[in-house]
């Protein structure tokens, strides 16, 4: 019987161990979330691409040249070009940007490339 209560114990202290994990935030468990606005500061029609961290996405063609604001999700940086297939200088963005007309994105934004901060 103490042997059989050893091997128990034993197999609770394995267990226990790998049980233990260290907490995740929640910005490395969200998934990519980004949605473009065709107005600024999130007004007008909104749009969400299915765009996959670490491959370019370029916008389809009613989204072409046509975002004025941005909301990033948190856990994300983006480069945005003015290029479809992600081509020439990118413009490197986070978070929410109400508006684009500071930069040289304003309606003019072709392809993106996100990726896990």
């Amino acid at each position: 019987m103490l042997f059989t209560t050893a091997k128990f114990t034993a197999l609770l202290l394995a267990i226990a161990g790998s049980a233990q994990a260290s907490v995740t935030p929640r910005e490395e468990l969200a998934p990519l979330s980004i949605t473009f606005y065709d107005d600024v500061n999130y007004a007008g029609r909104p749009y969400s691409p299915a765009a996959v961290p670490g491959q370019c996405f370029t916008l389809p063609g009613d989204w072409l040249d046509r975002p004025q604001s941005v909301v990033i999700g948190p856990g994300y940086t983006c480069s945005f070009y003015v290029y479809a297939d992600c081509v020439g200088s990118a413009t490197v963005l986070s978070g929410s940007v109400p508006t684009l007309r500071a930069s040289n994105l304003y309606n003019d934004i072709h392809s993106l490339l996100c990726t896990k901060n």
